[in-house]
């Protein structure tokens, strides 16, 4: 099984690119099982410049990074 191979303590974060929808979900590596911490969907205005867009995805992006602390994406 894939979770038993990885560390206690390991988070990694899965993430579905998308510019109108993003998913994300995350899991942290407990005793050898995977456990799920969060899952969504960070989402942009479809009538917002592309600009606009790419920078709300990179500030939601850098918020999951800083929140998780993950060791793998």
């Amino acid at each position: 099984m894939f979770a038993s191979s990885l560390p206690s303590g390991t988070v990694v974060l899965g993430i579905d690119p998308g510019l109108t929808r993003c998913g994300f979900g995350a899991v942290a590596i407990v005793d050898g099982a995977a456990t799920l911490m969060t899952a969504g969907l960070l989402t942009t205005d479809a009538a917002a410049p592309i600009d606009e867009r790419l920078n709300v995805l990179a500030d939601d992006l850098d918020s999951l990074l800083a929140d998780l602390k993950p060791t793998s994406v």
